[in-house]
């Protein structure tokens, strides 16, 4: 087995790897939050809500949370260190930290967490409550619980994809909390089992957001439909 030696490739390693992984997924988190604030806002707005305006403000939503994020945990990069362990013949990379930056870094991760997962499902209930009140003023026939119980069932998949998110999102929030080395060979498993399982709910977001949906689920068949056709037509151009 080849070791490597590279003390710059250590050094960008040690200090990029994790600020990176952190960076993705908390931005990702967020994003998935605006994502259900402007289903909030189509249904509050209804027919004033303006599409272009909407992708105008996105885009630049996107930049200011890829900065902010990057801002809030650019502690990370800078305190880490490599460390040659004479004894053991083999370099570590460690974080060294203060009381009161230990107390920073749970609140961030506390928040990259809570904030946008709270917005997910606050608003998803939100898009509901409001969607049946807008149908009850509109259908007189029909009492605001009947709304009610009509847009649940419509709307159950953003509920649901909330909890799942954060079911999926609990694991990487605790193996944050529990610093620790990886003192000998057979400790691997824990900290790899970690590090992948930081991927699963990104992995998952298809299965997720679409097939939870009957909307997207439609959307999807005759997409994927659409493109099996098109497929077909360029393996076999002369059956056309």
């Amino acid at each position: 087995m080849n070791i490597i030696t590279s003390r710059s490739f250590l050094w960008f390693n040690c200090r990029s790897i994790e600020y990176i992984l952190r960076l993705l997924l908390a931005t990702n988190d967020w994003l998935h939050a605006c994502v259900t604030v402007e289903r909030f806002l189509v249904v509050f707005l209804g027919v004033g809500f303006n599409k272009a305006t909407s992708k105008k403000y996105a885009k630049r939503m996107i930049w200011v949370i890829v900065l902010v994020v990057a801002a809030s945990i650019l502690h990370d990069p800078i305190h880490r260190r490599l460390f040659d362990d004479i004894e053991e013949e083999r370099t570590w990379c460690i974080l060294r930290s203060t009381p009161q930056l230990e107390i920073y870094d749970r609140f961030i991760n506390i928040f990259h967490f809570l904030i946008p997962f709270s917005l997910n499902f606050i608003l998803a209930i939100g898009i509901i409550f409001y969607a049946a009140k807008q149908r009850s003023s509109i259908e007189k026939k029909f009492t605001f619980r009947q709304q009610l119980r009509k847009q649940f069932s419509r709307h159950k998949h953003l509920i649901l994809s909330s909890i799942l998110l954060v079911i999926l999102a609990v694991p990487r929030l605790i193996i944050s909390f529990l610093p620790n080395c990886m003192k000998s060979p057979k400790e691997y498993q824990l900290f790899l089992a970690g590090y992948f399982i930081s991927f699963i709910p990104p992995i998952l977001h298809f299965f997720i957001f679409v097939l939870t949906s009957e909307i997207y689920k439609k959307e999807f068949d005759i997409l994927a439909r659409q493109k099996w056709k098109a497929f077909r037509r360029r393996l076999n151009p002369n059956n056309e």
